[in-house]
């Protein structure tokens, strides 16, 4: 599980598909927001991403659903 940080304004846009069980700030309604694996969201903290990316905790997702492939160390090895 991962706690994440964030200020009102620093929300990505983007589609992430949840790996491992988040929780993070609720935007506009304050409080938590619990994501469990399988859920897509696109509320994230923009400077959360990198590093949940980069753990294996979210992947990225098309507006159709479909994952995308995230190049990391030794990829295409």
């Amino acid at each position: 599980m991962y706690f994440i940080e964030r200020s009102e304004e620093d929300v990505v846009a983007k589609q992430y598909r949840v790996l491992a069980g988040l929780d993070y700030p609720a935007r506009g309604r304050g409080g938590e927001r619990r994501a469990e694996p399988g859920e897509v969201v696109e509320d994230l903290p923009k400077t959360s991403v990198a590093w949940l990316l980069e753990q294996g905790a979210i992947e990225e997702v098309t507006d159709d659903g479909v994952r995308t492939q995230q190049a990391g160390p030794g990829a295409g090895q």
